[in-house]
């Protein structure tokens, strides 16, 4: 690290002040040294690597502590600085159906500012990122890459991290001595559901069915409510990323895509999570070299920018969480490499699906042979391309392994789920669609749609929690002339087209829009009636006829606040056009 300018070192309060803490951390960590030691490590410049934790507060965080201190040993042992500090994180999933999911993607940005911030003016060479869920592995990306840019505009040198991905959360199906208690309850559930292993968002599923068995008076709410209280206790059996591909998992991949985590920390289970020695002593040592020799291809916005399109093709490639659309976005920008949406679209449009994303990931993440077949899978197929990675390049990660299928590979893969739509009262909406969906979405074409308007999302969940009072609502604020003309064009059919606006996220911080989803499609009434487009997002869990991430926003556009209810909406599903018909013929649509 020679003729490379360090602030800290050139002022002798930072060291004074520095020193209690890096006591205080090694004493934790059952490190015993001097004072002494500690001084003459800051004057030699040795690396000062941050490790960076979550809040406990995190059901994917709550093993950081137990590793951190790990990486501290590795660290001291290999004659740099360690140091730990902890950043909160948003759990959506915990935040999801109130006022909370509207701060969760601005904590994405203020993470990463206020961590950059925090990094820059502390000086850390280099940074151990334990990444959790939800928004705070694209911030701790994004941060990472403005300090690498930087260091790199005013210290001539590049900062450098390893990304430590969180463990998946075990799964587990619904006990069946909950079942035989619960037996006329269990009659209610259809037998996909009963069969889907025990999740958050299955969680969902079986709150919407019940409480609107309870609206018909099929059974009581306080069986509802005491069924629910024992099923709370088998959902989330362990901390983690909650075990479907939602937005966390999907982090897994994309991060390991853009060549920054250890294969040995890409999916981990929370048994093994903490019990990597070997792993960490491999990984530590070689960090600590390429930070002393100041090597520019092992930096951060190096390693990211050359794999950025390894990352997006294994996103298409596994079909990821649409969240991870607006941070391929974010990151694009820190990047300065000007990748649009409509950039975006063109990288993934020709490839296919091939991760069975309907498995555990919990079961991918406690089979490295099997990980290691899938990515080698993508090589071989060119979607992976032989880049450097922070480990070293592609051939070399996945080059040696049986070449046969893995069991995480689609029988029958599929194009790119991801879609965008115009219209004439918005410029883009995009929709991520399974095969069975794209095909269901032919009921929808060349049809007429009532619109719903909401300016929250609340009182459209309060709505679609009664269904039947929800549809005559829709048909009480129309006029007997536009049901007419919609049911003469749709063959006798009522359909609604449900907008909630003024949820972007300069207007409301663009939360998920998970429950109305969800209260939509797992309602026979609602399920083949209605689309919803919002310019809000989605939750990796979401299904269905949904569509988001639009743009321009509402509060941006006086078309978007003119809408109303009861006004007609015509659905393209060929042309990918959704339109607001004024005044037209049904010849002329």
């Amino acid at each position: 690290m020679k003729n490379i300018i360090d602030p800290l070192i050139s002022q002798p309060e930072p060291i004074t002040l520095l020193l209690p803490v890096v006591e205080q951390i090694l004493k934790l960590s059952k490190i015993k040294t001097t004072r002494d030691e500690i001084v003459k490590r800051f004057y030699r410049k040795s690396p000062r690597i941050l490790i960076v934790t979550g809040a406990l507060d995190h059901p994917s965080q709550i093993y950081d502590q137990l590793i951190a201190y790990q990486f501290v040993k590795e660290i001291w042992n290999n004659k740099a600085i360690p140091f730990v500090t902890s950043i909160p994180a948003i759990c959506d999933g915990i935040a999801q159906g109130h006022y909370g999911m509207r701060f969760s993607l601005k904590s994405r940005n203020l993470t990463s500012e206020f961590l950059a911030n925090h990094i820059i003016s502390h000086h850390y060479n280099g940074a151990i990122f334990l990444t959790s869920c939800d928004k705070r592995p694209a911030a701790d990306l994004a941060t990472a890459i403005i300090v690498d840019k930087f260091y790199k505009k005013f210290f001539n040198k590049n900062f450098y991290a390893l990304f430590i991905n969180s463990p998946v959360m075990k799964d587990m199906f619904i006990p069946e001595k909950l079942k035989k208690k619960f037996p006329d309850i269990i009659k209610i559930i259809p037998e996909e559901i009963l069969n889907e292993k025990l999740r958050c968002n299955v969680y969902t599923k079986y709150y919407k069915i019940l409480n609107s068995a309870s609206n018909l008076k099929r059974i009581s709410s306080r069986k509802i409510e005491k069924f629910l209280y024992e099923l709370s206790i088998y959902a989330c059996p362990t901390g983690g990323t909650c075990p479907f591909l939602g937005t966390g998992n999907t982090s897994k991949f994309v991060l390991y895509g853009l060549g920054i985590v250890p294969d040995e920390f890409a999916f981990v289970t929370p048994e093994n999570f903490f019990n990597n020695s070997t792993a960490i002593r491999n990984r530590i040592k070689p960090l600590i070299k390429i930070i002393i020799k100041n090597l520019k291809k092992f930096s951060v916005g190096e390693i990211v920018k050359n794999n950025f399109n390894n990352g997006l093709r294994i996103f298409s490639a596994i079909n990821g969480s649409l969240n991870w659309f607006l941070h391929f976005e974010y990151l694009a920008q820190i990047l300065d490499i000007g990748y649009t949406r409509k950039t975006i679209l063109n990288i993934i449009k020709n490839i296919s699906v091939y991760f069975d994303y309907n498995k555990s990931l919990y079961q991918f993440a406690k089979q490295p042979i099997e990980q290691k077949q899938f990515f080698g899978f993508l090589f071989k197929k060119g979607i992976i391309t032989n880049n450097l990675t922070i480990t070293g390049r592609w051939v070399d990660r996945v080059g040696k392994f049986k070449e046969k299928n893995s069991v995480f590979l689609l029988k029958q893969p599929f194009n790119s789920p991801f879609i965008e739509f115009k219209g004439n009262f918005f410029k883009s909406l995009l929709i991520k669609l399974t095969p069975q969906e794209q095909k269901n979405l032919e009921k929808f074409h060349n049809k007429l749609f009532i619109t719903k308007v909401y300016f929250s999302e609340e009182t459209c969940n309060k709505d679609l929690l009664k269904p039947k009072k929800f549809l005559q609502k829709v048909l009480k604020n129309s006029s007997q002339k536009t049901i007419k003309r919609v049911e003469q064009w749709n063959n006798g059919e009522i359909k609604i087209a449900i907008l909630i606006l003024k949820e972007g996220f300069k207007a409301n911080g663009m939360p998920e829009m998970y429950y109305p989803t969800e209260y939509i499609n797992s309602d026979p009434l609602l399920k083949d009636k209605v689309i919803l487009i919002t310019d809000g997002r989605f939750s990796g869990a979401t299904y269905g006829f949904a569509f988001g991430y639009m743009i321009p926003e509402a509060i941006e556009s006086k078309t978007l606040l003119s809408l109303k209810d009861g006004m007609i909406l015509h659905f393209d599903a060929i042309k990918k056009v959704i339109r607001i018909i004024k005044g037209a013929s049904n010849e002329n649509i």
